[in-house]
């Protein structure tokens, strides 16, 4: 296991930003995401890092950051590979043609179509001034944010100086800031690999493979941003998984249940004593204990099957006391259904297309 702070420093600097400028839209997406209601506990380690590190936000930075609650914020969108560091990135901003580009296609493409966005990159002014009326009229730009946002087409590398100064002070404090929680990133660490079922949820969370050797991963914990979940991969083999710090104690909520397969489903529900397992919790939840005493089997017997039950997540389990007990997990429920009629009328159609034939 690898904890670094870096690639979460830099999901913290853009999430600061991000939230700094945007802040309703922001928490409106943080609402519908995280499913928690409530702007102080989303904001929370946002507002406690405003207050202690005394940085002044160049307003003039604001297009860098700009979001709208659907995609991402240009620099957000650039920075996608969390094995990069700050400094290549750094980099990266700092090849001015390459990155004007990057973010005139950012604003422009999808408005004015490729050809005039070529033309405002190669400065325009006639169709600057022109798709600069229509961004103010689709952003739905107040007056004082105009002259902010033409900066991107007339004055980009004085744009880019102030970014640039402010992103190496905020990448400073908050470095400092994640030096200083190294010990609660590690403890959250070795609390999720200490627990089995977690990790469990962890793998459907992000629907990796069995294969994947979680302990052999990079892990970066971020705090701005509580209950983030994202991840960077190559080729499939190595990872970088980046996540809030309260964002374990809520991963069974953010599980979307993609990696459900029909025909694994059907296997799972076939296999013998599950239809009497999944009858005797409709009536209420209960321990394996409890289980085997009803069905008048061996406790050793059922537990194997609650325990395959458990890990494709069609139970769920929680501690009381001494005891573990298991309930019937409706969402796991509702999308095999879906599946496994989608995959039957699949079946239907092949059968119905052969017979045609």
């Amino acid at each position: 296991m690898k904890n670094t702070p870096e690639a979460a420093i830099m999901y913290d600097m853009i999430s600061y930003s991000v939230i700094y400028f945007n802040k309703s839209t922001a928490v409106e997406f943080l609402k519908r995401e995280t499913g928690i209601p409530d702007e102080d506990t989303l904001l929370q380690a946002y507002r406690e890092f405003s207050a202690s590190c005394h940085l002044e936000v160049p307003p003039n930075v604001y297009p860098f950051f700009y979001f709208n609650g659907t995609i991402s914020c240009p620099l957000s969108k650039m920075w996608s590979d969390y094995f990069k560091t700050y400094q290549q990135y750094r980099q990266q901003i700092c090849n001015i043609h390459a990155f004007k580009s990057f973010i005139i296609k950012y604003f422009f493409e999808n408005l004015v179509g490729e050809e005039d966005t070529e033309k405002i990159i190669k400065g325009d002014g006639e169709t600057i001034a022109r798709s600069l009326s229509l961004l103010t009229v689709s952003l739905h730009l107040d007056a004082n944010l105009v002259p902010i946002f033409s900066n991107i087409c007339y004055h980009f590398a004085d744009l880019v100086k102030s970014l640039l100064a402010y992103l190496d002070r905020l990448q400073v404090i908050l470095r400092q800031y994640h030096v200083k929680r190294m010990p609660q990133s590690n403890r959250i660490l070795r609390e999720f690999f200490s627990n089995e079922d977690q990790q469990n949820l962890f793998r459907k969370s992000y629907e990796l493979e069995e294969n994947i050797r979680l302990k052999e991963q990079v892990y970066s914990i971020c705090y701005i941003q509580p209950y983030v979940q994202t991840f960077s991969t190559r080729d499939k083999r190595e990872y970088v998984f980046l996540f809030g710090y309260l964002m374990l104690h809520c991963i069974e909520d953010r599980i979307h249940y993609g990696y459900i397969n029909a025909v694994h489903a059907l296997q799972v529900f076939g296999k013998v004593y599950t239809h009497d397992v999944l009858e005797c919790l409709k009536s209420g939840n209960k321990t394996i204990s409890q289980i085997a005493r009803i069905m008048h089997i061996s406790r050793t017997s059922i537990s194997r099957l609650i325990y395959v039950l458990a890990d494709e997540l069609v139970l769920k389990s929680y501690k009381k006391g001494a005891e573990i007990y298991y309930e019937l997990n409706y969402e796991y429920l509702k999308h095999a259904r879906t599946k496994i009629i989608r995959y039957l009328d699949e079946l239907l159609l092949n059968g119905y297309n052969n017979d045609r034939d």
